[in-house]
């Protein structure tokens, strides 16, 4: 039986906190460095998603994690469908004085 690659012989590409904080990173960066270049608040957010996007593809932050399990797919929607009425349907329907008490 082989042993397992030692740490400091695996690529940054390898490492599950990397390629879980380098797009954040990244994605805060390029928020700063945006608004130093000539782009709009669209085109800076595109070339930012684009960016992230990129990085996304490239490291597969997701390869450590477990596979979904469809006995889990009930409590998930749930709890989407309950997000989605209590933070973003006041938004979206102008009641946000509804919920200005939990706020002050």
């Amino acid at each position: 039986m082989n042993a397992p690659p030692a740490v400091a012989s695996a690529s940054w590409r390898d490492r599950p906190a990397l390629a879980h904080t380098v797009p954040f990173v990244a994605w805060l960066g390029l928020m700063l460095v945006s608004k130093a270049l000539p782009f709009t608040p669209p085109q800076a957010y595109a070339c930012r998603a684009l960016a992230v996007l990129g990085l996304l593809a490239l490291l597969r932050p997701w390869r450590w994690y477990d596979r979904l399990a469809l006995r889990q797919l009930p409590l998930s929607l749930a709890v989407g469908v309950g997000v989605f009425v209590l933070w973003v349907v006041p938004e979206a329907f102008g009641h946000d004085a509804m919920l200005a008490d939990l706020y002050s």
